[in-house]
């Protein structure tokens, strides 16, 4: 009987060793399993089809979800066919053009010497064919050579009209001028002497040398410049009178008259009033189907022609409108950039005669002048006299405000306290308090113009038109006005925004206008994708994109993405 309770003892004994062996070599099992690296894990596990094994700290954290990825969707859609159905026109914004003229000093032709005698009984002169190229754009034609031996008058005719008659000494003569109104393409040019006359004995002669014809030739090439715009079968169809915007600027004084063909047709000519709108229209029976040509040209003088925008007046075609928010977290707030504020930043592309801080980004020693002048590049000089004061109404003023040392006590000086008589109260500084010490003054034309500089009073809407802020003889500013600032919100510069179309593939152009939040672009393209990075172009909180095709697109897909650089 004891016996049998020791064998029974020892088998359990034995027994429960065994079992703490097994744990151990699970335990083992298990760690040498998490140690392995992850793809060797998976093979062991059977990763690519058995349920998978979730470690905290690998990949994702304990108690958390899928991971966020680094690009996020606004907005998805699937629009199919767009077709025209709103919108009253169709626009065609055209690129700005150059017409201008272009002269330069050219030689002629010159010779190396000539002689001419004469005397009682023989007459010897000497003549030149000068032929001209382009004798409609050639001016100015001077002559000059040098005599070697001269007795007698020197007489020289050009077509037949006698341009130079006298006696010559040895040296250098001319330059003789040329009337232009003699000028032909084929030009004969006579030298000749004087007779000896009862002194028959004698001969009078000329001996010249570097006979030499210099002229200045225009190059009108720059004067008649073409571009083309897109009409599709849709607008052609539709449409009904185009009209064209333009803004030309140019100087008066000096251009020619301006002349615009459609396909060849004329329909404007006219000297149009510079640095102001014009718009007219037109037949829409002059456009076609495909590209058609416009062609603008003049006779003399430099026009920059900008802002156009060629339109259809069409049957009413629909926009179509897609929205979708971004949270304010992507955005940070900073002031907004205009070319033409007086805020102390030169914006890349803006002139310095459009703005005040490219003028004396320029040069801290230029002149800027409040209001555009008859020449548009003397509104930012480098020196002033007193022939140039009579230019700027304003007064030209330094970097400090002071007024240019010739235009001292004129209209538009604002620190002599004089107000010259006749000079407008919009102008001068002292004249705005001459009339009321409460009137408010702004140092820089507001952007309401040039009347709303010396306001009687200022409301609150518009406190924000005068950038620096208005003030009056006291310097104090409107109660009604806080702080001028223009604010926007900005992209912050870690993410993008893209804007993604898929069209259809059928090889045929695509033509859209694509607006987001008000700006827009012309899509024009075969390609079945498009793509735009509209960070830009984004807002806070709701953001509108609309199209209008013109004519009908098939669009299989819209998508708004924003990510991370």
């Amino acid at each position: 009987m004891l016996r049998k309770n020791l064998n029974n003892k020892a088998q359990e004994a034995g027994g429960g060793s065994a079992a703490v062996l097994v744990a151990i070599i699970a335990l083992m099992i298990i760690l040498y399993i998490l140690f392995l690296p992850p793809e060797q894990r998976a093979d062991i596990l059977g990763g690519d089809g058995g349920t998978p094994i979730i470690i905290p700290g690998e990949g994702e954290a304990e108690g958390e979800g899928e991971g966020e990825s680094d690009e996020k969707i606004l907005l998805l859609e699937n629009p199919g066919l767009l077709s025209i159905q709103g919108d009253d026109r169709i626009h065609h914004i055209l690129p700005r053009i150059k017409l201008f003229e272009e002269s330069s000093g050219v030689i002629l032709d010159e010779y190396n010497t000539l002689t001419t005698k004469r005397s009682l009984f023989n007459n010897q002169p000497k003549l030149l064919v000068l032929v001209l190229e382009d004798s409609k754009n050639t001016k100015n034609i001077l002559i000059d050579f040098n005599v070697i031996k001269s007795s007698g008058d020197l007489v020289i005719k050009f077509n037949d009209e006698i341009i130079y008659e006298g006696f010559s000494s040895q040296g250098i003569v001319g330059p003789i001028n040329v009337k232009s109104s003699l000028l032909k393409q084929n030009n004969l040019i006579e030298f000749s002497v004087s007779s000896p006359g009862l002194k028959f004995w004698k001969r009078n002669e000329y001996y010249l040398e570097k006979i030499k014809f210099v002229a200045t030739i225009a190059d009108v090439s720059h004067l008649v410049t073409k571009t083309k715009f897109y009409v599709s079968k849709d607008e052609l169809d539709s449409a009904k009178k185009m009209e064209l915007k333009f803004n030309p600027r140019c100087d008066q004084k000096k251009v020619g008259a301006l002349t615009i063909e459609i396909n060849d047709n004329e329909v404007y000519q006219g000297s149009p009033s510079c640095n102001v709108g014009e718009k007219f229209e037109f037949s829409h029976e002059l456009i076609k189907e495909g590209d058609n040509n416009i062609l603008f040209s003049t006779t003399k003088g430099e026009y920059l022609i900008s802002h156009m925008d060629l339109s259809a007046n069409v049957e009413k075609r629909e926009d179509y409108a897609y929205y979708f928010s971004m949270d304010e977290d992507y955005f940070k707030e900073v002031k907004e950039q205009r070319c033409g504020d007086v805020d102390g930043e030169c914006i890349s592309g803006c002139d310095e005669d459009e703005d005040i801080d490219c003028c004396f980004a320029e040069s801290n020693d230029n002149f800027w002048c409040d209001i555009e002048t008859d020449d548009m590049d003397d509104r930012c000089v480098s020196a002033v006299d007193e022939a140039k004061c009579s230019r700027c109404l304003t007064g030209y003023e330094d970097d400090d405000g002071d007024s240019a040392e010739a235009c001292n006590e004129m209209c538009g000086d604002d620190t002599d306290d004089e107000c010259p008589d006749g000079c407008n109260i919009n102008y001068d500084k002292d004249c705005c308090y001459e009339d009321d010490d409460d009137n408010y003054w702004c140092d820089e034309v507001p952007v309401t113009g040039i009347t709303s500089v010396c306001e009687v009073s200022v409301t609150s809407g518009e406190c924000d038109d005068c950038y620096s802020g208005y003030e009056d003889g006291d310097s104090d500013e409107p109660e009604v006005c806080e702080e001028v600032s223009v604010m926007e919100s900005k992209l912050r510069s870690g993410y993008r925004v893209l804007l993604d179309f898929k069209l259809l593939d059928d090889d045929n152009k695509k033509e859209f206008e694509l607006s987001m939040n008000g700006k827009k672009d012309l899509i024009v393209t075969k390609k079945d994708s498009v793509s735009r990075d509209i960070s830009s172009k984004v807002i806070e909180n709701y953001n509108t994109l609309r199209i209008k095709p013109e004519k009908s697109v098939e669009i299989a897909e819209i998508k708004v993405t924003v990510e991370q650089k």
